[in-house]
């Protein structure tokens, strides 16, 4: 397996008054191309901020961020800009889709901005929607649909470009039970299918059971980490509970 997102020594330090805090404190991972890696850790453990850097949303004190064999580091804004377009997606937990667009509108959107030909878009949206089980919803209005619809419509535009990575930020955050558990299928659905590449913050083990590795951060270093390899969903979700149990000292509350 190649690998696809490679992280050395990455420090973010901000000026308190007089202080400095850190935080986070050289951080060193990797992610596998077809991986689906969730991160998780105590409130204020950095996890956010790792995943704000991975994805160019934020910039580090120190050290490099590789993707596809490019330093992101050493881009100016308008390659950044190109790159995020051509090689990254992203999923929100407030889903950041507009509302005077359809469905099929908003899922298009990244494929226009790069001048895709027309009848490539409708393909493409329609393969898209499909798989996500969302094609009958495409000439609806965001306004118009579940919480559950629009998060995969999210989905569905991250994953239109066939993007190295996607970045999630608390993807079933907004969600209920029933619409995260379905969200989740379906993000299980890319990766296992479509071979997508996932990197998930997440608070919730739940979530985070679908994940073939989870990455624990605690006080802006990495704690541990869990491979699923040959144990069912339920007993990965157990693995989870007992590390988040270690990290919050007994109070899974604490992990958020």
């Amino acid at each position: 397996m190649t690998i696809l997102l490679k992280v050395n020594n990455i420090t973010k330090s901000y000026q308190m008054g007089n202080n400095t805090f850190e935080a986070l404190k050289a951080i060193d991972l990797h992610v596998m191309q077809g991986e689906f890696v969730g991160i998780m850790g105590p409130s204020g453990s950095g996890k956010t901020t790792l995943l704000n850097i991975l994805s160019t949303i934020d910039t580090a004190s120190n050290g490099e961020v590789i993707i596809s064999g490019k330093n992101i580091f050493q881009m100016n804004d308008e390659q950044l800009a190109i790159f995020r377009r051509n090689y990254l997606g992203f999923i929100f937990q407030d889903y950041n889709l507009l509302d005077t667009l359809t469905i099929k509108e908003n899922i298009a959107l990244p494929l226009a901005l790069s001048q895709v030909p027309t009848n490539q878009v409708d393909h493409r949206v329609l393969e898209i929607s499909k798989k996500l089980n969302i094609e009958h919803i495409l000439d609806q209005y965001p306004y118009q649909v579940s919480g559950g619809q629009k998060q995969r419509c999210a989905a569905s535009r991250a994953i239109v470009t066939n993007p190295n990575i996607i970045f999630a930020d608390e993807p079933t955050g907004a969600l209920d039970s029933k619409t995260a558990t379905d969200f989740l299928e379906c993000m299980k659905v890319l990766n296992d299918e479509n071979h997508a590449t996932i990197l998930m913050v997440t608070h919730d083990a739940f979530a985070a059971s679908y994940c073939k590795r989870v990455i624990f951060i605690k006080d802006g270093v990495l704690y541990t980490e869990l491979h699923r390899r040959d144990v069912s969903r339920k007993q990965f979700f157990q693995q989870i509970m007992d590390v988040m149990s270690n990290i919050s000292g007994g109070d899974t509350n604490d992990v958020i």
